[in-house]
């Protein structure tokens, strides 16, 4: 991937290799862990549990400058842009959300690769020849899969069944054990 050098080294977003248009104005990103509340509810300290991290969010925000000279056509040319980008991201004929793989510096440093589009969000004032675009992503991190062959799977299984075997055979002899001490036999 060649960095265009017209533009300073953060002014561009790649979304799957393809740059989006605009002046990149700012980009963020958040992440949070995640914990749970442990304890009696009316205790007065409750225990807290972390339990991982949240998804982070990833927010773009870009400034759309008309392309036009002609007066007439400047408000035409904003909204040609604008609706490009919703072109992008809001495609009626997809049922799942598409996963995108992103670049960007401040990406990189956060180990964020792949996102979910979210939302986007745009907005103009009167007699300004500019739109405000901002795009929301949630990373996304692909589920861990161990690929096995069928004898490993076999073997799981025969360990699973026999398990549980285990299990049955230690109830049954517990019930054994308590009708004899009942009984006396």
């Amino acid at each position: 991937m060649q960095v265009r050098q017209d533009i300073p080294i953060f002014g561009y977003v790649y979304l799957n290799g393809e740059e989006i248009q605009g002046t990149l104005k700012s980009i963020s990103v958040g992440g949070a862990i995640i914990y749970e509340k442990s304890g009696a509810e009316k205790a007065q300290s409750k225990k807290k549990i972390v339990s991982g991290y949240e998804d982070k969010t990833v927010s773009i925000t870009y400034q759309i400058i008309s392309k036009s000279d002609d007066e007439a056509s400047d408000h035409e040319s904003l909204m040609e842009q604008v609706e490009a980008i919703e072109n992008m991201f809001m495609k009626t004929e997809e049922k799942l959300p598409k996963v995108y793989f992103i670049d960007h510096p401040l990406l990189k440093a956060r180990h964020i690769e792949r996102v979910l589009f979210k939302s986007f969000n745009s907005d103009v004032s009167t007699g300004v020849k500019q739109c405000n675009a901002t795009l929301e992503f949630i990373e996304f991190v692909p589920a861990k899969y161990e690929v096995i062959d069928k004898e490993t799977a076999a073997s799981l299984n025969a360990s699973e069944n026999q398990k549980q075997k285990n299990q049955r055979d230690f109830v049954e002899e517990g019930r054994q054990k308590a009708i004899k001490t009942i009984t006396g036999k």
